[in-house]
């Protein structure tokens, strides 16, 4: 019922009211209400415009290493640079492989050494080295030109490296082709000639400026070889002061060959030489001509498989050269030895041949056909001073001295004078008084002037150096005394 007079109700009351009056002013505002509950989120607006940069965060800890990758195929090798400056190594070592050598493809394998001669030549003018040319094992071949050796380089050979020498090779191997060459060895190397046709080493010198000096060759073996060394120097020229060491000619022609015109062959010093002769052999030295060098020992074998051909063993042409041999089962065609000089010391298998056997010229002694000759050696340094008389050996009655060596390896250097003497236990002077020997050098005190000087009561044969200030810091001498006993060949 009430439902249907609210309509009623309402149109009453639309009618009684009147036109809507004037706006009245604004109540005050009210309390404000409490917030509603939290609506929906609304969608995502647009991307914003990027930020300014922040500043870098700090370093994070370093992470683990990873696997280490496979190894890359090796590139190809570039082409050798140009030396560079700056101080290299002490010694540096050149490979005759990195050169081109090839061992045993039967080419011949000279041009590739020379190459590596020349480089290690090269590095030595820019680095300021000591370079040393080294032959490895393998075997080497040498047909077709001779090497020029170079101031400053060296050459070591492999134990096992075997030089083959071709059978139409009829020249030097090694030379210095004419000019000056110091600081300069070869050690090690077996070489087959097998045809009697090289010669290992040729020195040539014509000029003072081009002289070979202090040339060391050393543990060398050869198979029929036509000889080991040939040597020719003119006015002006020279070749001194090599040093010769173990080396081994198996049926040469010879062994030393000196076509010098001049006596410039001087100072060297050839030992343990082993000479084993065949049916080419006709000579061991022939001819030396020179002064002051030292051949011991040398030993020669198998000489009556050579007697048709091997006519003499040496010729001397020169002042005090000295040689001591060892000779097994001598026979010579003509004469053993021919000296031509004055001063030179002799001594085949432990005697000092005179007339018989040796053709006498100037100054050999020649009392002594068959005297056992003996060499005493003492050695002497800087340490031995003032007051230290050193005993070298006893002599008994009536012993002869026939000659004394000195030979000083480095020169003494006391701040005043440095002198040897040698004597004995009443007379410390007696043979020697007061020699110098401040500086490398070779002195032969032969039978000319004093000696040969019989002991005619047994003595203590002593030697002393004397240092002026006794500050010496270095020097070395070796003393040799040839001697017989009992008045033997006197």
């Amino acid at each position: 019922m009430m439902k249907k007079l609210i309509p009623i109700l309402l149109l009453f009351l639309a009618a009684c009211i009147g036109p809507q009056g004037p706006k009245g002013d604004p109540g005050i505002q009210g309390e404000i209400g409490l917030q509603g509950e939290s609506g929906q989120p609304g969608p995502q607006g647009e991307q914003g415009l990027p930020g300014v940069k922040g500043d870098v965060g700090p370093r994070g800890e370093a992470g683990q290493q990873g696997l280490r990758g496979e190894q890359g195929i090796q590139g190809i090798q570039g082409p050798q640079g140009l030396p560079g400056s700056g101080s290299g190594s002490a010694s540096d070592e050149f490979n005759i492989v990195d050169y081109g050598a090839i061992s045993g493809d039967g080419i011949c394998d000279a041009p590739a050494i020379q190459r590596t001669i020349n480089a290690a030549k090269a590095a030595s003018l820019y680095l300021n080295t000591a370079p040393t040319v080294y032959v490895p094992y393998g075997d080497w071949d040498w047909h077709s030109q001779t090497d020029t050796l170079k101031e400053g380089v060296s050459m070591v050979f492999s134990m096992n490296a075997r030089m083959d020498i071709g059978d139409s090779f009829k020249s030097p191997i090694f030379t210095n082709g004419g000019m000056r060459m110091t600081d300069v060895s070869i050690s090690g190397g077996s070489w087959n000639d097998g045809q009697n046709g090289c010669t290992f080493l040729y020195f040539f010198s014509d000029a003072l400026l081009k002289y070979v000096d202090g040339f060391i060759a050393r543990d060398i073996v050869m198979y029929r070889p036509y000889q080991f060394m040939e040597v020719e120097t003119v006015t002006g020229g020279w070749v001194n002061n090599g040093t010769f060491d173990n080396i081994r000619l198996t049926k040469p022609v010879k062994f030393l060959t000196d076509n010098s015109t001049a006596m410039t062959f001087g100072g060297n010093r050839f030992t343990n030489i082993a000479f084993q002769t065949g049916d080419a052999t006709v000579t061991f030295i022939d001819p030396l001509r020179g002064n002051g060098n030292f051949f011991e020992p040398l030993i020669a074998w198998d000489i009556y498989t050579a007697a048709e051909t091997f006519k003499r063993f040496l010729i001397v042409t020169g002042d005090r050269n000295h040689v001591e041999a060892w000779i097994q089962a001598p026979h010579f065609g003509d004469t053993l030895v021919e000296v031509y000089g004055k001063d030179n010391f002799i001594l085949i298998d432990n005697k000092l041949y005179g007339q018989n056997g040796l053709k006498q010229r100037d100054g050999i002694i020649n009392k002594s056909e068959s005297a056992p000759i003996y060499v005493a050696m003492y050695n002497l340094s800087y340490g031995d001073n003032e007051g230290a008389i050193d005993t070298i050996l006893y002599l008994p009655n009536y012993s002869v001295i026939w000659d004394i060596e000195v030979r000083t390896g480095y020169g003494f250097n006391d701040s005043g004078t440095d002198y040897l003497d040698i004597g004995h236990g009443g007379d410390t002077d007696w043979l020697v008084n007061d020699l110098n020997i401040d500086a490398p050098n070779f002195t032969f005190l032969s039978v000319t002037g004093n000696y040969p000087m019989a002991v005619v009561n047994q003595s203590y044969i002593t030697a002393g150096y004397y240092g002026q200030n006794n500050n010496a810091t270095r020097g070395d001498i070796k003393i040799y005394i040839h001697y017989s006993l009992n008045g033997s060949g006197w």
